[in-house]
């Protein structure tokens, strides 16, 4: 069995569409994320940035493993590497188990596009059912990446996915993304384009500590349940869900949910969906109501902007 095979050019492409953020006149890259052990404290200068930070990460892991877990597929296909190193090993089901690669170039376009793949993956499953998808994947230090150097194509520049941990999956929702449980890693994305090109630039790093996604369809679409802590410039934050919330790449403005950032010092920030068009953010007690429209310029004018393929 293959991991979910994806053209992996397009799956990254399309996936830093939908994630990029930042134009260079609000680009801010992000400074190393903080350990676990210091928390971020919430304020008026912090707030919006904090919220588009897991905006971007709640979008990361519905779209990006698709894309950072793809290239596996090119070296179980039986390809060698183009150049660089590479090897997977598989069980008796024929599914992957173990993928090392070092500056292992799985696509290439001409000399001046490629995909590389660097570090290993571990990968187990639920059952010996050959068809059953992946349970927990264990990354040490993996990375793909993306590199255009056209200066005529719509990249121009470079795209790096990163992570190194732990990623348990489920996927009994029979959502086309998982839910995970309990992640605990360094999750990282850098955007990197020329400065004449109308893609955005970004670079982002989340440290989760025991972060929980959990994506649940009730009638009128998914919403999600979001648990656990996640490390960001600044400190470390830990997040409750209420009452489940519209995931944000899907649309900006949520459209229900309660969710709830708390920060160190006693400060927090909460996130309620009253009604349609009418968003609470209530920080350090101090409650804010904005419309759709003014939420996403809260988030946008803090990160930039965010852009969906839809």
């Amino acid at each position: 069995m293959k991991l979910e095979k994806h053209h992996a050019m397009a799956a990254l492409l399309a996936a830093s569409v939908l994630l990029s953020a930042c134009e260079d006149d609000n680009y801010r890259p992000d400074p190393e994320p903080q350990a676990s052990g210091s928390t971020l404290v919430f304020t008026e200068d912090n707030a919006a940035r904090v919220t588009g930070d897991i905006v971007l990460l709640n979008g990361f892991l519905l779209y990006g493993p698709q894309a950072l877990f793809s290239p596996v597929n090119y070296l179980l296909d039986g390809s060698d590497c183009l150049s660089g190193q590479g090897s997977v090993v598989e069980d008796e089901q024929g599914r992957p188990t173990r993928l090392t690669a070092n500056d292992c170039v799985v696509e290439e376009n001409g000399q001046s596009s490629r995909i590389t793949v660097d570090g290993a993956l571990s990968i187990e499953y639920p059952s010996e059912n050959g068809e059953a998808p992946p349970s927990l994947i264990k990354a040490d230090d993996y990375r793909v990446s993306v590199v255009d150097e056209d200066p005529q194509s719509e990249l121009n520049g470079r795209i790096v996915f990163g992570f190194d941990g732990v990623m348990p999956l489920d996927f009994e929702t029979g959502l086309e993304s998982p839910n995970f449980e309990n992640v605990n890693g360094t999750l990282g994305y850098l955007v990197d384009i020329d400065e004449n090109s109308e893609l955005p630039s970004g670079d982002f790093n989340w440290v989760l500590k025991d972060y929980t996604q959990r994506l649940l369809d009730q009638g009128n679409g998914p919403v999600m349940a979001l648990s656990g802590q996640v490390g960001l410039a600044g400190g470390s934050i830990t997040l409750t869900t209420h009452a489940p919330i519209t995931p944000f790449i899907f649309q900006l403005c949520p459209t229900q949910g309660d969710l709830t950032l708390e920060g160190g010092e006693g400060t927090s920030l909460n996130l309620t969906v009253v009604e349609t068009d009418d968003i609470l953010i209530t920080l350090n007690g101090v409650g804010t109501h904005y419309t759709c429209e003014e939420f996403e310029q809260w988030v946008t004018e803090a990160i930039g902007p965010i852009f969906a393929p839809f």
